[in-house]
């Protein structure tokens, strides 16, 4: 960290300033990603297990209670996954991982083989270890075609790998989605007053999302239309959103409203930008607010 801290310095005192880093998609995982991915999300486990608010998460209980049902399928998420990517074409999701996986332990689980792999598990959670530091979640047949991609050798070129270039390095989760109208045909219903994030979803031609949460959460999320009067409907919802959260906030719980201030809706003509930057007291006190200590939710 010194290292890294020194020579940002050093750079500050040249004649120019190098391009800031950008995130990259393991290349390993990048060629398992299907080619009809439209959304590709990622989470860098790694470093978001070194961040205040994850600690802070994970010793009120939840984050600790969800990795312990992860490892009772032979993965430990606090200690054996580095990387995660999903992908979902939407009617198909796989998750990717890098880390340390080891067979031991699995032998329990129902077991099936394919092209010389075994497949764990059955029925939509089924999982393979392709080597020591590569392994891949989802339905049977996600975990079949990972296993014919990676006896493959090569990528797909799905163009969200590209866009995913363009995000921060610093981004602990990020998403990057193209076309999303597959995911609002299988996802949002179509009746109801939720059917309206329908035509939202399908008006969006891309969106990408990263978040950075070593002090506090900032994160941009940016949406690109396809024309002025959905960029138009997509900027006025999200506004309207942000309005009606504020009209609802309780009279004991004015503190919220500040969780609404730190979030800011802009439009550039076809693009809808969203940025979010609440800070870590606030967190502390929506932390204290909604969730319980570790210890007393512990049964003996």
């Amino acid at each position: 960290m010194r290292y890294v801290a020194g020579l940002v310095l050093l750079a500050g005192f040249g004649c120019t300033r190098p391009a800031a880093e950008k995130l990259a998609v393991d290349p390993t995982l990048a060629r398992l990603v299907p080619a009809d991915t439209v959304l590709l999300a990622g989470v860098r486990v790694q470093e978001l297990r070194a961040t205040p608010l994850f600690r802070k998460l994970e010793s009120r209980g939840g984050v600790r209670q969800m990795a312990d049902s992860l490892a009772k399928s032979g993965f430990d998420v606090s200690r054996d996954v580095s990387v995660l990517v999903a992908a979902s074409n939407g009617s198909a999701t796989v998750v990717l991982a890098k880390g340390r996986f080891k067979i031991a332990g699995m032998e329990a689980l129902n077991k099936s083989e394919y092209r010389g792999r075994t497949i764990y598990g059955n029925g939509d959670s089924s999982f393979t270890v392709l080597d020591e530091t590569t392994a891949a979640a989802g339905s049977v047949a996600a975990v079949r075609a990972a296993i014919d991609r990676a006896a493959a050798g090569s990528g797909s070129g799905n163009a969200l790998l590209t866009a995913a270039e363009g995000l921060p390095i610093t981004s602990q989760i990020w998403a990057v989605g193209a076309d999303l109208g597959a995911l609002a045909d299988r996802y949002v219903p179509r009746d109801g007053n939720i059917a309206n994030a329908r035509r939202l979803l399908k008006s969006t031609k891309s969106v990408t999302l990263s978040a950075d949460l070593r002090a506090g959460v900032k994160a941009t999320i940016t949406a690109a239309c396809g024309n002025d009067q959905d960029a138009k409907l997509l900027n006025d919802t999200l506004r309207g959103i942000l309005g009606l959260g504020r009209l609802s906030v309780p009279e004991d719980r004015r503190e919220l409203l500040r969780v609404y201030d730190g979030v800011k809706v802009e439009r550039q003509e076809l693009t809808i930008r969203v940025e979010i930057d609440e800070p870590d007291e606030l967190l502390d006190r929506l932390i204290e607010m909604f969730t319980t200590p570790s210890t007393a939710v512990r049964r003996p």
